[in-house]
C-alpha cells in the first residue's frame, strides 16, 4: 500500500494501514513533477459510513472529511491546471474511463475500496445532508472534479436492505431482550434458594447452640452421652460442608448470569454505533442500560453479603469448637468437632427491572425508515410546485448560475436542494435571501423558501422580495 501511495494521491482514507495525502505532499510532488497530479477524494455519504462503522461518531467524521477537503481545494486553486480531482468511488465504478482518462488502473484504488452496510450507508447520507458545510463543498468539488461519465455522481442508498437489516437486527434485540428476560427469571430462582439456604443455615445454628448448651450441662459421668452428641455434632458439620458446597454454585450461577448481561450491553452498544449521531434520541436507551447494570450490582453486592456472613459463620463456628475442646479438657472428656454456626438472614436482593421496549424498534420508528418512498414522492411534489411557480424561470437561473449550467443540473431540482439556501434567487421576482430574513420561522424550520411562499407564504400575504 506504501508504493502505491506514490502514485495514488488520496486526503481520505479507510484503514490504519493506508496514509492520507497532504497537502505539502502534493506541493512536493508539483515541484518534482511537470505532468497532472491526479488527487483522489471519498464522498462524504461513504466515508462518513465506514466511519461510523469502525466506532467514530459522527461531528468527528464530518469535520476530518472537511478539513481533508477544504486542505485539498485550497492548494487547487492556486495550482487549477496541474490539479485534478476525482471521487474514488466514482473512479472504481468507471474503471475503463479512469484509466482511458488519466493511465491509471482502478486496481490501483482497491484498497480504497469501502463497503459499508446499506443500513450505516443510509445513516451517513442523512448526516451528509443535514451538514450545511457539507453541502456547501459539494457544488464545489462537482464543479472541480474530473467526470468519468455524463451524470456527476451520485451515492445510492438502498432503503429496501437498509430496512432488511435494521428489521433483522430489530430481531436480534427482541432475541436478547428474551434471554435477558430468562436470566432474570433464573437470578429470581438463586434468590429464592438463598433465602432457603439462609433458613437452613439458621435451623442448623439452632441446633448447634442446642447441643453446646446440652454438652455445657454434662458432667464427667455422661461420657456416652456426650460421644452421641458429637456424633450429631459431626452430621451437623456434613451439612455445613453440603450448604458450602451450594452456596459455591450459586456464585458460579451469578458470574455466568453477569457474563450473559454484558454480553447483552455489547450487542446494545453496537447497534448504537450504526444509528446517526442524536444525544436526544438514544438518551432513553442509555438510562435503561445504565438501571440494568446497577441493578445487576446490587444483586452481586448481595450474594458477596452473603458470602462475607458466611465466613463470619466459619470464624463463629472455629471459636465454639474451641470452646468445646475447652469444655472437654475441664470436663475430661475426648475432644469433638462441636460447632456454634451464626448465620444472619439478610433482606434478598432487588429485582431487576426490564428494559421498557426493543432498541432497534425505538430506532427504526425515529429513523422513519418504512417513510421512505412517501419522501421521495413528497420530494418530487416540491420540484414541480417549484418548476410550475410563476416565481421560477428556469432560463434566468441558469443564465445567472453559469455553474449550475456548465454542470447539467436539473436547475428546479437544484434551487430546491442547494439554490435557496445558499442566497440564489429563482428569478427576478423573488428575493430568496430577503425571504429568509424576513421570515426568521422559515429559516428555522431548515425550508426552500420558494417552496414555503407557495405552499403558505402567499396565502398568509408575506412578501417574495423588498420593494
Amino acid at each position: 500500500m506504501t508504493d502505491n501511495l506514490t502514485t495514488i494521491n488520496s486526503v481520505h482514507v479507510f484503514n490504519e494501514q493506508q496514509t492520507a495525502v497532504t497537502k505539502d505532499h502534493i506541493t512536493q510532488q508539483l515541484s518534482e513533477k511537470s505532468g497532472t497530479v491526479y488527487v483522489f477524494y471519498s464522498d462524504p455519504s461513504v466515508y462518513i459510513a465506514n466511519k461510523l462503522s469502525n466506532g467514530v461518531d459522527a461531528q468527528t467524521a464530518c469535520n476530518d472529511w472537511l478539513a481533508r477537503i477544504d486542505d485539498i481545494l485550497n492548494i487547487q486553486r492556486k495550482n487549477r491546471r496541474r490539479i485534478r480531482l476525482i471521487c474514488i468511488q466514482n473512479a472504481l465504478a468507471q474503471s475503463v474511463s479512469l484509466e482511458e482518462q488519466t493511465g491509471i488502473a482502478a486496481s490501483a484504488l482497491a484498497g480504497f475500496n469501502a463497503q459499508p452496510s446499506d443500513l450505516v450507508l443510509m445513516a451517513g447520507h442523512q448526516i451528509v445532508l443535514q451538514n450545511p458545510g457539507i453541502i456547501s463543498r459539494l457544488d464545489r468539488l462537482e464543479a472541480l472534479t474530473l467526470q468519468l461519465e455524463e451524470q456527476p455522481y451520485q451515492v445510492k442508498v438502498d432503503a429496501e436492505s437498509a430496512l432488511a437489516e435494521a428489521v433483522k437486527a430489530d430481531a436480534k434485540a427482541k432475541d436478547a431482550e428474551a434471554e435477558a428476560k430468562a436470566a432474570h427469571e433464573k437470578l429470581k430462582e438463586i434468590e429464592e434458594e438463598n433465602e432457603l439456604l439462609l433458613l437452613q443455615l439458621q435451623q442448623v445454628q439452632e441446633e448447634l447452640e442446642t447441643t453446646f448448651i446440652s454438652k455445657q450441662q454434662l458432667s464427667k459421668g455422661h461420657e456416652g452421652e456426650l460421644k452421641q452428641k458429637d456424633e450429631k455434632a459431626q452430621e451437623l458439620e456434613r451439612q455445613q460442608s453440603e450448604l458450602k458446597s451450594e452456596l459455591e454454585q450459586l456464585n458460579a450461577q451469578n458470574k455466568q448470569l453477569t457474563t450473559q448481561v454484558e454480553s447483552l450491553k455489547k450487542e446494545a452498544a453496537d447497534a448504537k454505533a450504526v444509528v446517526p449521531e442524536q444525544p436526544e434520541k438514544l438518551k432513553e436507551v442509555e438510562e435503561e442500560n445504565e438501571l440494568l447494570l446497577l441493578q445487576l450490582q446490587q444483586v452481586q453486592e448481595e450474594l458477596e453479603n452473603y458470602f462475607i456472613k458466611y465466613q463470619d459463620a466459619q470464624k463463629q463456628c472455629a471459636e465454639q469448637q474451641h470452646s468445646i475442646t475447652q469444655l472437654k479438657k475441664s470436663t475430661g472428656t475426648p475432644n469433638d468437632n462441636d460447632i456454634a454456626l451464626v448465620a444472619d438472614k439478610s433482606d434478598a436482593p432487588q429485582t431487576i427491572q426490564q428494559p421498557k421496549r426493543s432498541l432497534f424498534y425505538r430506532i427504526k420508528r425515529r429513523l422513519g425508515l418504512v417513510k421512505k418512498n412517501k419522501s421521495n414522492g413528497l420530494a418530487k411534489q416540491h420540484r414541480d410546485l417549484i418548476a410550475q411557480s410563476i416565481y421560477f424561470d428556469a432560463n434566468w437561473y441558469l443564465q445567472t448560475y453559469p455553474d449550475i449550467a456548465k454542470e447539467k443540473i436539473d436547475p428546479a431540482e437544484h434551487y430546491l436542494r442547494f439554490g435557496g439556501f445558499e442566497g440564489r434567487n429563482p428569478s427576478d421576482s423573488f428575493n430568496s435571501e430577503f425571504y429568509l430574513q424576513a421570515n426568521p420561522d422559515v429559516a428555522a424550520e431548515g425550508t426552500n423558501p420558494l417552496l414555503h411562499y407557495e405552499l403558505h407564504g402567499k396565502d398568509e400575504a408575506r412578501m417574495p422580495k423588498p420593494y
